[in-house]
């Protein structure tokens, strides 16, 4: 949780050089720009994913394997509608 936490501050502070360096520019415009805001959204579930990806082998060693699952579909099902939500309202 620790690394995630350090992982995201940094990529969040340097999302627009960090963009940059992974080919986000074009011949005609530039994309770091977008690129930038996207990559601030989505360090800051970093921390999570990183706990995520510990307590699911945790939880099937404790024959508890069908909350994971339960809690892998929740999250597909916030994401999608967290998508649409920032598609049609937010823009």
């Amino acid at each position: 949780m620790l690394l995630g936490i350090i992982l995201a501050i940094i990529l969040f502070i340097w999302a627009q050089p960090t963009t940059f360096l992974l080919g986000a520019r074009g011949p005609s415009e530039d994309l770091s720009s977008p690129a930038s805001h996207y990559l601030r959204g989505l360090v800051l579930g970093l921390p999570f994913s990183f706990l995520a990806g510990y307590l699911v082998p945790f939880m099937q060693l404790e024959g508890d394997g069908k909350q994971a699952v339960y809690a892998a579909a929740a999250i597909f099902v916030i994401d999608v509608l967290c998508d649409l939500l920032n598609v049609f309202v937010l823009g």
